[in-house]
């Protein structure tokens, strides 16, 4: 059984001792990956690319910012901004160096260096574009992602419009603190001021719901810019990261809370069909991770053939039945309730250019996650077939723990590739991967890998044959990821 956090969601590290089950595998630095193959090369990063590690080191911290990588293995520049209420660092503007390494399947490692201090983040390259990324060093983990830069971005016209956040963190105490929010900004001045918008918080199963949102963006004319979001729970101050016209990261820049996520640029996505939808963080005072696929009428319903399935600090139920009701969209924003869910019977869901952003409003459940629009061809094993970026974030009896791998699937069921993972700060890198899926008519299907770090039973759930969302459904570790076709 195995013992392993979210990729769309960090979980509370304080969690994990409630978890038992069997312990992580035990690995050193530095050992030799077996052969790989694949056609990326150090060539395949180079350009700006921005990144977002959210993870924890006595406590939560989150690292955002951008480095140029000149496709030869150096890192010529860049800037970050740290916040790490548990070590006392809150640093921002800092410049970086470093080098990094691409191996032939992808798996990327990058040293970074700077004043604030040294860390190294691994990541899975899906295209020359976007990779999926953890934070690889024995002080410390965390998940996030890194993406090229659109450097026609970098002015005050890239922020016009409607945009929606998801950010997740630690709160005043530390505790887990998770919100949403969407808004639309006008150029004032050449600074874009907040025209409409709304945010919810979940603080610690405290709620602040629709409430209403101020606030303005700054110019970003080298690609960072700073942010201020006011609503009446108070002002939180930000620095932000252009990637390109649809999309920002965003990290909190105040001692407290210590907030960190994405926005996206808005569109008028219906609830339709099938969502995969994908949520972790914390219920009560154990470790959450739930998903579902939700089947709409296209109106006002979730239907019956709805099901969820939940991992709850290790007690794993699946295949429930949920059914419920969601409401039309007002400000970029609705929700869907779901009064016989284990974990998701109060949702807010905002639409945008990917997917949709979902956070809990339960005073029960504190979770954020994402939902996708199912596509309509039939899923079946021949469904996941390819090279594929798997990345891994949650907790188990050790501490927290992320993942990223390179796996090839044949279609018929069969899995093989390579893992590194990072389960509370003891590190392993290019584990033989191996493992089965099966996939349902309904998108829902399962997954075994197995490495020399112990097997991870999965539940996916397909958005289509290029993108699934999972939740790991064992006892020892609560888990979520996503799996996307590399390029």
């Amino acid at each position: 059984m195995r013992s392993h956090k979210s990729l769309l969601g960090v979980l509370v590290l304080s969690l994990a001792v409630i978890l038992a089950g069997c312990g992580s595998g035990k690995f050193t630095m530095g050992q030799n990956p077996p052969p790989v193959t694949g056609t990326f090369t150090n060539a395949s990063l180079n350009g700006s690319y921005a990144f977002l590690i959210r993870g924890t080191i006595t406590g939560f911290f989150s690292i955002a910012g951008s480095f140029q990588a000149n496709g030869a293995g150096v890192i010529t520049a860049g800037t970050e901004d740290i916040n790490s209420p548990g070590t006392g660092i809150l640093m921002n503007n800092v410049a970086i160096t470093g080098t990094y390494v691409v191996l032939a399947d992808g798996r990327t490692t990058a040293n970074i260096t700077s004043p604030a201090g040294n860390f190294v983040i691994d990541f899975i390259l899906l295209s020359n574009q976007h990779g999926l990324a953890m934070r690889f060093n024995n002080s410390a983990t965390g998940s996030g992602t890194v993406d090229l830069q659109d450097a026609a971005s970098f002015s005050a016209a890239t922020i016009q419009g409607s945009f929606a956040f998801s950010l997740y963190g630690g709160d005043h105490n530390g505790n887990f603190e998770v919100t949403a929010g969407a808004f639309t900004t006008t150029d004032i001045n050449n600074s874009d001021a907040i025209q409409v918008g709304v945010q919810d918080f979940n603080d610690n199963g405290t709620l602040s719901v629709n409430r209403t949102l101020t606030g303005a963006f700054a110019n970003p004319a080298s690609g960072r810019g700073t942010a201020t979001l006011t609503t009446n729970v108070g002002a939180l101050n930000f620095a932000y990261y252009v990637v390109d016209s649809n999309h920002l990261i965003l990290i909190e820049t105040d001692t407290a809370p210590e907030l960190a996520g994405n926005a996206f640029r808005q569109m008028p996505t219906p609830i339709s069909g099938a969502l995969a939808v994908e949520l972790s963080g914390s219920s009560g005072s154990v470790a959450f991770a739930a998903g579902a696929i939700l089947k709409s009428d296209g109106a006002s319903s979730i239907l019956t053939t709805s099901t969820e399935d939940v991992n709850k600090g290790g007690t794993v139920t699946q295949n429930l039945a949920v059914s419920g009701v969601f409401s039309a969209f007002l400000k970029g924003r609705a929700t869907i309730n779901l009064p016989g869910s284990s974990g998701m019977a109060s949702l807010v869901v905002y639409p945008t250019t990917a997917g949709f952003l979902v956070v809990s409003i339960d005073a029960g459940t504190v979770a954020s996650g994402t939902a996708f629009t199912q596509q309509s061809l039939p899923p079946s094993n021949s469904s996941l077939n390819g090279s594929y970026g798997f990345s891994l974030g949650g907790t188990n009896s050790a501490g927290t723990v992320d993942a990223i791998a390179e796996f090839t699937a044949d279609g018929k069921g069969n899995i093989t590739g390579n893992l590194d993972e990072n389960s509370a700060g003891v590190l392993g890198s290019g584990l033989a991967l191996t493992g089965t899926n099966s996939i349902a008519s309904t998108g829902r299907g399962t997954a075994v890998l197995n490495s020399s770090a112990g097997s991870m039973n999965l539940i996916l759930y397909m958005v289509d044959a290029s993108d699934f969302i999972y939740l790991e459904a064992d006892t020892g570790q609560v888990a979520t990821g996503r799996i996307q076709l590399q390029q």
